[in-house]
């Protein structure tokens, strides 16, 4: 039983990552005079997540070369789905948007 649940815990989670993928897309699609980027988990291979993307529009950059930090310091809004770099990013004193599964639906 708790391998199962398990198991639909880890397909609803990457039903809403690949939901998170759509939405960074329209963002950036719908918003071309700013910048997106979405930085992958540093166990993530970086060549899959650019597959699994697509086809990218100018100001969307998918990007790990550099300790998250760097990035977060950058930003002017930090977007995340439960991680725990949104600590460094309320140090840092950033927006901050949890996306929550009833957000992605803001464009539908």
């Amino acid at each position: 039983m708790r391998q199962k649940s398990s198991k639909i815990i880890l397909e609803i989670d990457f039903k809403l990552y690949l939901k998170t993928i759509s939405y960074f897309k329209t963002l950036a699609k719908k918003n071309p005079k700013i910048n997106f980027l979405f930085r992958p988990h540093p166990r993530q291979n970086i060549d899959l997540v650019k597959k699994r993307f697509g086809k990218l529009t100018k100001n969307l950059f998918i990007e790990k070369k550099y300790p998250v930090t760097s990035y977060i310091n950058a930003c002017s809004l930090f977007m995340h789905r439960g991680c725990t770099t949104v600590l460094e990013a309320a140090q840092l004193n950033k927006k901050i948007i949890y996306l929550k599964k009833f957000n992605y639906n803001i464009f539908n």
